[in-house]
This record gives structure tokens, C-alpha cells and sequence, in this order.
């Protein structure tokens, strides 16, 4: 079950960009959609009507389908009613839900999980990278960078789990110093990081990806000092302009990463969109 709060912006970001929505509970299409169950869907519909987040209409239910014009958004109970008995309604977003909508996006966004490594952790790369991607546009991209340590497998077998640990926190702290205001960084899982640069085109992302490529390489080993050879990474590099599911852009930006390493490692590869090239 998708955490409830993302279900909500995304029925608000639809509703928004749609202007109204038909709701009937049950309805199975619009729950698969969302991602929840009929029940919760219907009290979070409830819980956004008595808030005065949504306003809307009843719809007759009986001879030729019409609004019935007398009950457009004026009449609270009577919609929250229908709806509770399986009557079909019309909502719209007022400008409370707008106001509402954005509040709850940035209060998500000012709540990060921190692993104890000191980066952002899955789960939050995972409600953060959904909630962009909902904003996302040509004007203003979601670019995402994804990047893999080259042969830790072995640095740990080599030095044992300490100085891989010591690598790890390297290699996390330089990325984040490096990156800064212009994103969040994120242990994605092992020695994989993903980060988000909302706003960013991709030959920015591309450009800021080469120099975390070339941090990592000049400056782990020089701080970690029981390494004997420059540590590197693989990074692939792709931009996003309009809502798609996260496990979409992963597999995009992991292939990426994936072709890099297969094509030497040390090196960034980005979307072009139609092959890849190396920066």
C-alpha cells in the first residue's frame, strides 16, 4: 500500500490538471490507478470535501446522465452522502486544496530519512523522486544522476569492512558537499547514490556528474590513505519532463550507469534520446 500522502498529491495533481473528476467508491480503475484501496480512497476524498480542499457537484443518477446544476458546490454534506452510498459525484480542486497541495509537498520534501551513513535513505529518494517527477516540465526538468562505486565488492575483501565503510562515508560526504543547494543526495542502496536536480537541463546534470566523476577519483584515495589505487565510479546521467512512475527513471538511469561500466568504468554516460555517449 503506497504511503497515503502520495496517494493524495497525486489525486490533487490530476484533479488539478484535469479541472473535475467523476468519483463513484467502489471504483477499481481509479484505485489501481492511485496505487490504494476503495475504502481509504473514499475517506481521503471525505476528509478533502470536509476540509473544503474539494468543492463539486452531485450527478443524477437516473434518465439521461446531467449535473444537476442546484447542487454545484454548495451543498458539502449532501456530496460526502452520495458518496458514501456509491453515488456518483464531480469534484473539483478550490484554491484551499491548491494552497493545501503545495504545503504538503514542500513539508514531504523538509522530511528527509537520514541513514546512518548521513544521506538521504531509500525511502526517501523513493517519496521525493515521485513528488518531482509530479512537478516536472520542459521548463523545469527533473535530472537525475546515478552513480555506482567501481569494484567495492573488492575494497572490502581487501581491506576488510572498515576501510569499505570509511570509503562509503568518503565518497557520500564529497558527493553532498559537491552538489550542495542545487539537489539532494540519496543512499539508494550499497555503494549506490542517487541524486535529484530539480530544475536542472540535462547537459548541466551531465556537466555537474563528470565532476563528481573526477571528485571521487582525485580525493577518496587521498583521504582514505590504506588505499593503494584511486577509487572511481560509474554514473549515468538522464532528464525527465513529465510525470512518469519511479521505477521508470531507475531502470533508465541504472542502465545508463550499467553502460558505463561496461564500457571501461570511470566514466558518465547520458540520455540523448536515442543512444547513449560518453561526457
Amino acid at each position: 500500500m503506497r504511503d497515503p500522502r502520495l496517494v493524495e498529491i497525486d489525486f490533487l495533481m490530476e484533479l488539478d490538471r484535469k479541472g473535475r473528476l467523476d468519483i463513484i467508491v467502489p471504483n477499481g480503475d481509479q484505485t489501481l490507478r492511485y496505487g490504494t484501496d476503495s475504502a481509504r480512497f473514499r475517506d481521503m476524498v471525505v476528509a478533502l470535501l470536509s476540509q473544503g480542499y474539494l468543492a463539486g457537484m452531485k450527478l443524477r443518477t437516473y434518465g439521461s446522465p446531467h449535473i444537476d446544476e442546484k447542487a454545484l458546490f454548495d451543498e458539502r454534506n449532501i456530496l460526502i452522502s452520495h458518496l458514501c452510498d456509491r453515488q456518483e459525484i464531480q469534484v473539483v480542486i478550490t484554491h484551499l486544496g491548491r494552497t493545501h497541495l503545495w504545503n504538503m509537498r514542500d513539508g514531504l520534501l523538509r522530511d528527509p530519512d537520514i541513514e546512518p551513513f548521513g544521506l538521504r535513505s531509500r525511502t526517501a529518494w523513493n517519496r521525493e523522486l515521485f513528488i518531482w517527477l509530479r512537478w516536472a516540465t520542459g521548463d523545469s526538468p527533473l535530472s537525475v544522476i546515478f552513480i555506482d562505486l567501481d569494484n567495492f565488492g573488492s575494497v572490502n575483501k581487501k581491506y576488510g569492512a572498515p576501510i569499505g565503510d570509511a570509503v562509503l562515508r568518503t565518497t557520500f560526504g564529497l558527493i553532498e558537499n559537491m552538489v550542495g543547494s542545487r539537489g539532494s543526495v540519496y543512499r539508494y542502496g550499497g555503494e549506490e547514490i542517487g541524486v535529484l536536480l530539480p530544475g536542472m537541463q540535462l547537459d548541466q546534470a551531465a556537466s555537474l556528474a563528470e565532476e563528481l566523476r573526477t571528485l571521487v577519483e582525485r580525493e577518496v584515495c587521498s583521504q582514505v590513505k590504506e588505499l593503494d589505487a584511486a577509487q572511481t565510479a560509474s554514473i549515468g546521467v538522464d532528464t525527465f519532463e513529465h510525470p512518469i512512475e519511479n521505477d521508470a527513471v531507475v531502470t533508465r538511469v541504472d542502465t545508463l550507469m550499467r553502460a558505463a561500466k561496461q564500457a571501461g568504468k570511470n566514466r558518465v554516460m547520458m540520455a540523448n534520446r536515442t543512444d547513449l555517449r560518453i561526457v
